[in-house]
Parts: C-alpha cells; sequence; structure tokens
C-alpha cells in the first residue's frame, strides 16, 4: 500500500491545497493506494499572542496565520481515518523523522512528485509503482504540468473541487463555508479584491525571513486604491475587499467612499470569528467572485483550483 501525504507544515492555505491534491492522486491512483494528512503545530509562530494574532501594541490590527489543532479543523473520523502520525514515519524507509512542534522538517528525499521528475500521470504511476517507498508527499502546487492536454486539465480541476467538497469539516468550520456560499449568492455579481500586506508589512513571524519571496507578496496600498477605481470605472457593480490588514482595508474603503465597496468584515465580523473560521469563509465566498483579483498566495491559488 502506497501513501499520498499531504506534508505542507506552513498556512492553511498551503495544507489545504497539498491535501486536495493528494486526494486527487489518491483517487487518480486507487489501484496504487490512499491518501493521508499531516498536521504540525505552530507553537512559537504567532508571537504571546496565540492563534487568532490580531494586533500589536501599535493598535495594528492583522489577522495572524489561521492555523488551529487539527480538532478544530476536521471532524472526527476525518482525523482517524486519514490523520498520520510521527511514529507511522518510523516504520517507513525514510532517512528523517518528521517532528508535528517543528516548522520546516523534510523527511523525504528523491521526491518524484515535488522534484517534478515525471511529464505525466501515467509516467508518474509507473514510477511509485516501482518505488520501495510507502510515503509520498504532496506538496505545494498544481499538478497542471502533469495533464497533457485541455480535456486532462479540465479533469484535474474539477476533480480537485470534488475533493476539496468531501473533505469533512468540523462543525465550526462547516458553519462559515456555509455563511460564506449564503452571503455570495446573497450579494450576486461581485468582484473581490485581495489585498495582502498584513503579515509582512507588520512583521510578527520568522517564517518571513525565510527568503525575499515573502516580501514580493505584499501589495501596496495605492495599488488597491487604483484597481479599485479602475473596476468601478469599468462597471463593476459590486467590490468587496479581502485582506489581513483590517486597519488598511478599512482606510482604503474610506477613501473610496462608494457603497458599492465594501470590506469583508462587514460580512463576516473578524472580531467574533476566529482566524480558521474567517479563512474558510474567505475562501468560499472568493469561489463565487465574478471577477477575483489577488496577489500571488497559497489561498488564493488553491481558489482558483476549486471555484466553481
Amino acid at each position: 500500500m502506497k501513501y499520498f501525504v499531504a506534508n505542507r507544515s506552513d498556512g492553511s492555505g498551503s495544507r489545504i491545497f497539498s491535501l486536495v491534491n493528494a486526494m486527487y492522486l489518491s483517487n487518480r491512483f486507487k489501484n496504487i493506494g490512499d491518501f493521508r494528512f499531516i498536521w504540525p503545530n505552530m507553537v512559537g509562530l504567532h508571537k504571546e499572542l496565540g492563534e487568532n494574532f490580531r494586533g500589536d501594541k501599535d493598535g495594528i490590527n492583522v489577522i495572524g496565520m489561521s492555523i488551529e489543532a487539527k480538532e478544530n479543523i476536521f471532524n472526527k473520523n476525518f482525523i482517524d481515518k486519514y490523520f498520520i502520525t510521527n511514529n507511522d514515519y518510523k516504520e517507513a524507509n525514510i532517512n528523517e523523522e518528521i517532528n508535528e512542534n517543528q516548522i520546516n522538517t523534510n523527511p523525504y528525499s528523491d521526491n518524484v512528485i515535488r522534484e517534478r521528475k515525471c511529464n505525466n500521470f501515467l509516467e508518474l504511476e509507473e514510477k511509485i509503482r516501482q518505488s520501495d517507498k510507502i510515503f509520498f508527499p504532496v506538496g505545494l502546487g498544481e499538478l497542471d504540468y502533469l495533464c497533457q492536454n485541455e480535456e486532462e486539465l479540465k479533469e484535474y480541476k474539477n476533480s480537485c473541487r470534488y475533493c476539496f467538497q468531501q473533505i469533512d469539516f468540523a462543525p465550526q468550520i462547516k458553519q462559515y463555508i456555509q455563511k460564506a456560499q449564503n452571503d455570495a449568492l446573497n450579494l450576486g455579481n461581485f468582484s473581490a479584491i485581495h489585498f495582502r500586506s498584513g503579515d509582512i508589512i507588520h512583521f510578527y513571524t520568522s517564517i518571513r525571513l525565510e527568503g525575499n519571496k515573502s516580501v514580493y507578496h505584499a501589495t501596496h496600498a495605492s495599488l488597491i486604491l487604483e484597481l479599485i477605481r479602475k473596476c468601478l470605472k469599468d462597471g463593476d457593480s459590486k467590490i468587496v475587499l479581502f485582506g489581513d490588514d483590517t486597519g488598511a482595508c478599512k482606510e482604503i474603503v474610506s477613501i473610496i467612499n462608494n457603497k458599492n465597496v465594501i470590506f469583508a468584515d462587514t460580512l463576516r465580523p473578524i472580531e467574533h470569528i476566529s482566524n480558521a473560521q474567517s479563512f474558510y469563509y474567505d475562501l468560499i465566498f472568493n469561489e463565487y467572485g465574478y471577477k477575483t483579483l489577488w496577489d500571488k498566495l497559497s489561498s488564493c491559488e488553491i481558489c482558483t483550483l476549486i471555484k466553481c
């Protein structure tokens, strides 16, 4: 038996992206094996303010990385069936162990999926069958490079949406997924704009020091202002702004001063829900946007993949 393992240890977007891909591969190669997922704890990632980091002494209000314990995200039956622990890895033919409490552990070498060593799904299937490894980690990014034509690409994306729908979330997450669907449908045609800045500009986690890539994920507020103005000029009837720096988002909406431009907080007040609930709300809500505009972000990429 082989296992496709969703092995991301960073943000919610990366983890869910990895999980959906692992589920897709297990469905496509059902005669080979199944999928599993890890869920490393994020101890020490959020300063002293815990999982719902919302600000600092200067009055900055930032939505922190929405990592919570797996029990707060998934239903117990889903966890019991698919979660994999460190002890499971010890029995496998791999070089290192994985520490659930340590960020950026990597117990894998010669990863045919992550390193893109195959050109199509048939080649990948053959390599997996021939390998003596048990666990095959599935990281971040679309598997479109394995698709040979438009029909196969369409099948992959449709299947990923189905896989996401099969994830058995905890009741408190399902509640906000349903709310997002209802709110989006009630709003009608709208454009969604994602403004990322808070976790990068208002530094609060060492993960942002691991390379300059994160720096270029941030968007200047003036660009968002001009983008909203352009959308209004182009005839967009309603615009919903999403962002991790809630103060900056509110200021942008105030400057625009148009009743058809709102901040997502008016739909799901962040002070009343957890960061994880807001993450899944935003993810699902954005699926229904007539137009969605965002920067480079895992949560945005998974939204594109499962978009209705």
